[in-house]
C-alpha cells in the first residue's frame, strides 16, 4: 500500500496526488495542517530530513522529493507515462526539471508571493514579483513554441512530464501568469485537467 503525505495546497504536495489518480492505484493520503505543525512529528522527521512534504511510504520504506516519488511510482507501476528506452525516459526528465528549475519554478515564487504571504502576514515584495512575472512570461512563450508543433512536451503521447508540469500551471492565472497570449500552452492546459485521473485528483485535493 501507497501512502502519500502531503499539505492541503503547493503543486509539490499536488503532483503525487496527481500521478497516483493518473495511474489508479490504491493509496491512503494523509494530509498535514502546516498551521497547527501536524508535519513536525517522529514519523515525518524520519521520512524527511528536513521534516518536509510531500512524502512516500511504500512496503514500510519512504521517499521524499516529488520529482523522485512520481518517478518511482511510474516505475513500479511500468506505466507507459515513463518510457522503457533511455532516450524516451530521459526526455520526460529533461521537461520535469525544466519545469522544477525554471517556468514551474516562478510560477510557485508568484504563488508563494501572492497567495501565501498574505496568509502568513508578511509583506509582498514587488521587486520579487517583477522578475517572476518577466521570467515567466519568457519562459510560457517559449514552451508555447514547443507545444505549437507538438500536441504534448514529449510528442504525440502524455507522459510524466506533463502531468507533473500540470500541476505548477493549473492556476498560473490565479498568481497572475495569464495564459491568454499563449494559445497553446493554454490548449494543453485545458487537454490535461479534462484527462479523468487529473480530475478526480482536482477533486480530492482542491485548492
Amino acid at each position: 500500500m501507497y501512502e502519500i503525505h502531503t499539505f492541503p495546497f503547493s503543486a509539490n504536495s499536488f503532483k503525487p496526488v496527481l500521478i497516483a489518480e493518473e495511474l489508479g492505484i490504491e493509496y491512503k493520503h494523509v494530509v498535514y495542517n502546516p498551521k497547527e505543525g501536524e508535519h513536525k512529528n517522529p514519523e515525518q522527521a524520519a521520512r524527511h530530513p528536513l521534516g518536509k512534504v510531500p512524502t512516500m511510504t511504500h512496503d514500510d520504506k519512504s521517499l521524499f522529493e516529488s520529482a523522485t516519488i512520481c518517478r518511482y511510482l511510474a516505475t513500479v507501476e511500468n506505466s507507459a507515462l515513463l518510457p522503457s528506452d533511455a532516450y524516451g525516459r530521459a526526455e520526460v526528465e529533461q521537461w520535469m526539471d525544466f519545469f522544477s528549475k525554471h517556468l514551474g519554478r516562478w510560477t510557485t515564487v508568484l504563488y508563494f508571493e501572492r497567495k501565501i504571504k498574505p496568509i502568513l502576514g508578511r509583506e509582498v515584495n514587488q521587486e520579487t514579483i517583477e522578475e517572476a512575472e518577466g521570467f515567466g512570461r519568457d519562459q510560457a512563450a517559449a514552451v508555447d513554441k514547443i507545444l505549437g508543433e507538438r500536441e504534448y512536451l514529449c510528442g504525440a503521447a502524455v507522459t510524466l512530464a506533463d502531468i507533473y508540469a500540470y500541476a505548477y500551471m493549473r492556476d498560473a492565472d490565479g498568481v497572475g501568469l495569464s495564459l491568454d497570449g499563449y494559445p497553446n500552452l493554454k490548449r494543453w492546459l485545458e487537454a490535461i485537467k479534462a484527462r479523468p485521473g487529473v480530475a478526480r485528483a482536482e477533486a480530492k485535493f482542491g485548492d
